[in-house]
């Protein structure tokens, strides 16, 4: 038989109303042609019939997070997403995204260094050069700083290097140092997954 007369996630520990909860309808699909009997029917049209009658719900839930669902007279049952459905993406998972205007001493924004442009091939390196930005404490992160350089970079795009954030350097930086001041954009990159197995 399959299927289940109520569902509910169970993060929290909040009580609902039992009319907030899902209900589906158990069923039981004949492996054969026909209700009275007869052959039996091959695997691709029985699994054809049984999934014309399951009841699709869409809900969002936390991933790690287990729902419990339960019957009448079956015990509670846990639905949880098998480890291996998702373990391998966690540990290869890094971040990547805009960041900025952000504040600095204009005299703290090195210049453009053509022997450490960024590449495919050294985005995940650590940088030689650090900028001093706030840390953004779990994992490690580099910042990408955009140049205009003649003669560089395609369609008139810019060219990067990548600098350093550390995790515990200078805490008064930035803070309020003698101008003058510039405000810089660029990208941050998480180099490695806060997930990563510790070798």
């Amino acid at each position: 038989m399959v299927g289940c007369a109520k569902a509910w996630p169970s993060a929290g520990g909040h009580a609902h109303a039992i009319d907030s909860y899902p209900l589906f309808t158990p069923f039981w699909e004949s492996p054969h042609a026909t209700v009275e009997g007869g052959g039996a029917v091959g695997p691709e049209e029985f699994d054809d019939r049984r999934n014309a009658r399951m009841t699709v719900f869409g809900a969002i839930v936390d991933p790690f997070t287990p729902v419990h669902a339960y019957s009448s007279f079956l015990p509670a049952s846990e639905l949880l997403l098998p480890t291996w459905t998702w373990q391998s993406a966690m540990n290869t998972m890094t971040a990547f995204f805009h960041a900025g205007p952000l504040t600095v001493p204009l005299n703290d924004v090195p210049a453009y260094d053509e022997a450490q442009k960024l590449t495919t091939a050294n985005a995940k390196d650590v940088p030689k050069r650090d900028l001093p930005l706030p840390s953004l404490g779990a994992g490690d992160w580099s910042w990408f700083e955009p140049y205009a350089v003649e003669g560089e970079g395609d369609d008139k795009l810019p060219v990067f290097n990548p600098f350093g954030i550390e995790k515990r350097g200078d805490l008064t930086k930035p803070g309020f140092q003698n101008g003058p001041y510039t405000a810089i954009e660029g990208f941050l990159q998480l180099r490695n997954p806060i997930m990563m197995p510790k070798s």
